[in-house]
């Protein structure tokens, strides 16, 4: 018991440090409620979700539903009559909160600003007694994710309601409709936002090569050059690409066929599946794999997808992909680190499993992932392969899957002739597509995005709730939906055919991912001269 209690103090203070926003906001909880209701005694409490205790019952999570008809965010049904059948709490409250949040509201803590509780609720009081809206200083580093800029299409083009707008409008007296303009927001990767707005400057074309200070790196594009090409190119309205040809060249050339692309699709839930799983533990439950033959053939060889309520994924996640993956020594793909990430994390549940087969899998996750016993077929990250090497303008600094895919579909005459024509005459095959399905259209250059096509995930959620969802999840595009999605097919009663309809959906978007993979590595065959073998 005391060991325990040690336990609960040591991570309260080691949670203060990163955690102090958090503390901060239940220290003004209990600074409004004491001067509220002065003759009362309050005491502050956090109740954590303890990741080093572990389920003791199976399928926890379907001890709580969501309502069919309610706001899932808010509304669940409960699916136990006894505490009991809960299991271990895997809850827990830190000892030592309340006197730290005491600590706070005396000022021996400063907030992230800089300043004391005393002067931040003061200044919060102040604010709120003003008339009219007064704007509230924050560092350039934040505005990136500020939650006041307004995407609503109601109203997209009112920029007077746009409250981002208003704030640049007033911090560097530029007119609203020239916000639109590139900004060092967009700077992909850049670390000194602060920097320059202390400076005035906030379009790139405020921007000069000193503000920047490429570094170059041999062979490759470094992450300062990539900057200055991005505000070089926006301020000269460049549109054209810039390519480290020779040392793509090489690269290509060290790739076997067949050549492998893998998309994984996971989740992370605070409610364990599964006897002996801890609350966050990885959850991979979907995957899609297309091969590129050396003769330009594109085969959508296999998928997997689970969406069994309550069952556990991953071991079976593992045993199909090595048996995909096993037929051959051909290069295989990922887009950035989160396959690698996800395998060695079901390496760790494998080491603590009794499944008779582990060894293999994990002999063969450690191939995979990490290329031990042949370096060669670790997975390559074409992700890694773009930031190296290639920049593309119309993707505003971004290099993500989703942004690349319509640059290099849009610009590729290639492409554009392949993808054009339906996947069977286009020599493709596909596990979610019927043949005559075409993923370009010649009249669509401008606006050559594949994901368009496809329905969304969701038709019964409003778009401004997945969309809220996403941002709180920090994730972006169908990948986090699929995230929502499999939360849904795993804490909801669905009837059959929603269900279905939500599979197929899941299905055809990770297809297309991996099928983007392949046309990003067509697009950069095509930028070194490289045609296929007929």
């Amino acid at each position: 018991y005391l060991f325990d209690l040690a336990f609960q103090k040591e991570l309260a203070v080691r949670c203060f440090p990163e955690r102090l926003p958090y503390l901060f906001d239940l220290a003004f909880q209990k600074e409004l409620a004491v001067r509220c209701f002065p003759e009362l005694f309050f005491t502050a409490k956090l109740l954590l979700v303890d990741k080093s205790k572990t389920a003791s019952v199976d399928q926890l999570n379907q001890k709580f539903q969501l309502s069919p008809s309610g706001d899932p965010r808010k509304e669940i049904e409960l699916k136990f009559s006894d505490r009991e059948e809960l299991g271990n709490r895997i809850l827990s409250s830190p000892d030592g909160i309340d006197e730290l949040v005491d600590e706070i509201r005396l000022g021996k803590h400063l907030s992230p600003s800089g300043k004391g509780f005393s002067e931040c609720v003061d200044e919060a009081l102040a604010l709120m007694r003003q008339p009219q809206h007064q704007r509230i200083e924050s560092p350039m580093s934040i505005c990136k994710s500020c939650s006041y800029n307004f995407s609503g299409k109601d109203i997209e083009n009112d920029e007077k309601k746009d409250g981002g707008k208003i704030c640049m409008h007033e911090r560097f007296g530029i007119e609203l409709h020239e916000l639109s303009r590139p900004n060092i927001l967009e700077i992909w990767d850049h670390r000194n936002n602060d920097k320059l707005a202390e400076q005035g400057k906030f379009l790139l074309s405020d921007l000069q090569q000193e503000d920047i200070e490429p570094k170059p790196e041999v062979n490759k594009i470094s992450r300062t050059e990539r900057q200055w090409l991005q505000v070089e190119k926006s301020n000269a309205n460049d549109l054209l690409p810039f390519t480290e040809k020779e040392a793509l060249q090489k690269e290509l050339k060290n790739w076997r066929f067949p050549l492998h692309f893998i998309d994984f699709e996971t989740s992370m839930v605070a409610l364990p599946f599964m006897k002996d799983m801890r609350p966050y533990e990885q959850i991979a439950f979907q995957y899609s794999h297309h091969i590129l033959h050396q003769d330009g053939r594109i085969e959508h060889a296999s998928q997997f997808l689970s969406a069994e309520p309550g069952y556990f994924p991953n071991f079976d996640f593992v045993r199909s992909l090595k048996k995909d993956l096993s037929g051959d020594s051909g290069t295989v793909f990922r887009y950035h680190n989160h396959e690698k990430t996800v395998l060695n994390q079901i390496k760790e549940q494998l080491l603590h499993s009794q499944e008779q087969d582990k060894l293999e899998l994990i002999s063969f996750i450690d191939l995979i992932a990490n290329g031990k016993t042949d370096p060669d077929r670790a997975m390559v990250d074409l992700a890694r392969v773009i930031r190296d090497y290639h920049y593309h303008p119309k993707t505003k600094g971004s290099n993500s899957l989703k942004a690349y895919l319509p640059a290099f579909l849009g610009s590729s005459s290639v492409l554009q002739e392949r993808y054009s024509r339906s996947i069977g005459e286009a020599r493709i095959t596909s596990l979610n597509f019927t043949k005559d399905w075409k993923w370009f259209s010649k009249g669509s250059v401008q606006n050559a995005d594949p994901y368009k096509q496809l329905e969304p995930v969701f038709s019964d959620y409003p778009e401004e709730l997945i969309q809220e969802a996403l941002k709180e999840l920090d994730v972006v595009n169908n990948g986090g939906a699929a995230m929502i999605a499999y939360a849904k097919l795993q804490f909801q009663n669905l009837p059959n055919d929603q269900r279905a309809s939500i599979k197929k959906r899941l299905l055809q978007y990770c297809e297309l991912d991996t099928l983007a993979m392949v046309m990003i590595y067509e697009g950069l065959r095509d930028i070194v001269g490289y045609p296929f073998i007929e």
